[in-house]
């Protein structure tokens, strides 16, 4: 073998083991680090590895990125080997948690009831049942809050989640079945993530923007957008939109959080008069339903007291009558859940009137000969008209009762309701003198 042959053996043997060492480092599971400003490599040894001396293993593995062992930047992602992580390394806490939410440790097979403070490693899993709610807080502050019906398992990488199921409100990176969400490097958004049943990924960004990827396409998503990614399609930026100001229909509200009646002098909101918190019931997406259907029109009441007992809430410790002064006046409902999300009611008329319905009556001169008499009148569309306890037909704006009379002396009382709750009375004393009828107005 020549010179040159030998040389070229040399060096394909040492280009084989070069790549089997990389076969096998690439086959190798690794914990995902971002560096953050003051880090260094031995922090990161103490930290990860539990002994700082070991900082040279952590050089080892990543001296493809890191030429300096004594300089690395931050937003640098240092791979970690699992056989060499800590097994008491914690990840997350759990900051909070209300009601049925269920932990999963890592290699078990069963679900455990959640105890405050848990500390989570790398593929632990957390769920949470219906009317319940938890949220998990990262080392450096970032957190991520569990909607109900919700499934979230620990990532292998640092500030990164698995989203099975349900819906989340974080700033950090999420893995779906159908994308990938990215925060851009050195940012903190805020935005929502939920999967739902058809394995497709719906993501709103409510502040920041985020990448999503999937099935090897990129796009950016912007504040105040949202995007749906089909499973098993790349993410399209032809169908990224504007997102709803905060509306969703019942079904898909959180039942658990609180909303607040409010109450304003103009139609956007910006004179708030009455801002009042109630506790959302269990059945919130039933409650929230049927309050739409009751308060599709335009409420008219004397007061508030009515106005409370229209759409069925509680009135406690409400204002007294001359709260608010005669006029127009606008209301909603403000949904706030546990991730955080406002959602609105939109603003329906609230019209207080004190004025007394106004209306016409007009009395025949005869009786007939059982000494039964018509009376006919007018007044509002929508008000209610009872003439000596004894409701009058309407239609439209016109009126009309059958009444019999004593001969003599009789008095009528009629009674006109406007859809305010304002009442007028008026007494009318009748005289009945063979079959010839008088009226005049009474006291």
């Amino acid at each position: 073998m020549n010179r040159l042959s030998r040389h070229s053996a040399i060096s394909l043997l040492s280009f084989l083991f070069s790549a089997i060492c990389f076969m096998t480092l690439s086959a190798e599971e690794f914990y995902l680090v971002e560096v953050r400003s003051g880090d260094t490599l031995h922090k990161l040894s103490e930290k990860y590895l539990e002994d700082p001396s070991r900082w040279p293993e952590l050089h080892e593995y990543n001296n493809a990125l890191i030429r300096d062992p004594d300089l690395i930047l931050p937003e640098m992602t240092i791979r970690i080997p699992y056989r060499y992580l800590r097994e008491d390394i914690e990840v997350a806490r759990l900051k909070e948690f209300k009601n049925d939410v269920r932990i999963r440790e890592s290699g078990e097979q069963s679900w455990s009831r959640a105890s405050a403070g848990f500390g989570f490693k790398v593929n632990d899993g957390i769920r949470t049942a219906s009317n319940s709610y938890a949220e998990i807080e990262f080392e450096r502050g970032s957190s991520v809050r569990i909607d109900e019906n919700s499934m979230v398992f620990l990532s292998e990488r640092e500030k990164v989640v698995a989203l099975r199921r349900g819906r989340i409100r974080c700033g950090v990176g999420v893995i779906t079945d159908s994308a990938l969400i990215e925060p851009p490097p050195g940012t903190r958004p805020d935005f929502l993530a939920r999967v739902s049943d058809d394995r497709s990924t719906q993501v709103r960004v409510l502040k920041g923007e985020i990448f999503i990827e999937n099935e090897g396409e990129r796009v950016l998503v912007t504040e105040g957008r949202e995007l749906n990614v089909k499973f098993g399609e790349p993410p399209d930026e032809n169908l990224i939109t504007r997102s709803a100001p905060g509306v969703m229909s019942g079904n898909q509200l959180s039942a658990v959080g609180e909303f607040h009646l409010q109450v304003s002098s103009d139609e956007d909101f910006g004179s708030v008069i009455i801002d009042k918190k109630y506790s959302v019931p269990e059945t919130a997406g039933e409650f929230w339903n049927g309050l739409s259907r009751r308060t599709s029109e335009i409420i008219r009441t004397r007061n508030l007291e009515g106005f409370f007992s229209h759409i069925k809430l509680s009135s406690a410790e409400y204002p007294d009558e001359d709260f608010l002064k005669e006029g127009r006046y606008y209301w909603r409902l403000l949904m706030i859940d546990y991730l955080g999300v406002k959602n609105i009611l939109p603003g329906r008329g609230l019209v207080i009137s004190r004025a007394l319905p106004e209306f016409d009556i007009s009395f025949p001169n005869r009786a007939d000969e059982i000494n039964m008499i018509l009376l006919r009148g007018r007044t509002g569309e929508n008000f209610e008209v009872y003439i000596n306890g004894d409701r009058a037909r309407k239609r439209g704006s016109h009126f009309a009762v059958y009444l019999k009379l004593e001969e003599g002396d009789n008095t009528v009382r009629v009674e006109v309701r406007d859809t305010s709750g304002n009442l007028n009375v008026r007494k009318y004393n009748v005289s009945l003198n063979g079959g010839r009828v008088r009226a005049e107005s009474g006291d």
